[in-house]
């Protein structure tokens, strides 16, 4: 893959390593970045014109929202 590609792979990010991961999503072939459950994205990251999502750790309060949308949860086989 080139490095203009851009192919199914996320990256996680955090605020204070945004050279290291937008060098390492053009590396990699990154589509999306992702924050790490707990952490916030910066400005930089959301903007630098990849998909963004937010990770949820269902052992935490997100379990009413994980059991109305059973079509968007991890799948483990």
């Amino acid at each position: 893959m080139s490095e203009t590609e851009k192919g199914s792979f996320t990256l996680p990010g955090e605020s204070g390593y945004e050279e290291l991961t937008l060098q390492l999503a053009k590396r990699w072939g990154a589509d999306m970045i992702r924050d790490s459950d707990g952490t916030v994205l910066s400005d930089e990251l959301i903007n630098a014109g990849y998909g963004i999502y937010s990770t949820i750790c269902l052992i935490r309060d997100h379990n009413q929202w994980a059991n109305a949308h059973p079509q968007q949860l991890q799948q483990t086989f």
